[in-house]
């Protein structure tokens, strides 16, 4: 199963599981069992079956899929997620065409990520584009 991550809209964090998307609002469905969600967190339940996993509505724009990779720190990168270069470099990680790249900031091309490199062995997420826009904007 692929992992992805959203932010929810009752504005209490970050969610990881499986996208379920319906009538233009998109879910991630985890796994009930999972001790980081088991307690202290309402959910909304969604039925497959016999089976009903916990879902929680995110923001539709920052859902992100985990690429299988991780950062320096071993952080998940996901789509979406902002990134810093060993020589500084920023950029925001980007799915297109089956493939993973790295939109570097202030730069037309696109870095497709090769994992491992010394593009994300060595770098650190320092954001995500639904949290810290601001990270990719030009200096002014």
């Amino acid at each position: 199963m692929r992992e992805y991550r959203g932010k929810r809209v009752d504005g209490k964090g970050w969610v990881e599981g499986a996208l379920y998307e319906f009538n233009k609002s998109s879910f991630i469905i985890i796994n009930k069992s999972h001790k980081k969600y088991s307690t202290g967190y309402e959910t909304k339940f969604l039925s497959y079956g016999l089976l009903v996993h916990p879902a929680f509505k995110v923001l539709p724009k920052s859902v992100g899929q985990y690429t299988g990779l991780k950062d320096k720190d071993g952080v998940k990168l996901y789509g979406g997620d902002i990134y810093k270069r060993k020589n500084g470099e920023i950029g925001h990680v980007m799915y297109d065409n089956g493939c993973y790249f790295l939109q570097r900031q202030y730069r037309e091309n696109l870095q497709f990520i090769n994992w491992p490199s010394d593009y994300f062995d060595e770098g650190e997420v320092i954001g995500n584009i639904t949290d810290s826009p601001n990270l990719l904007e030009s200096p002014k």
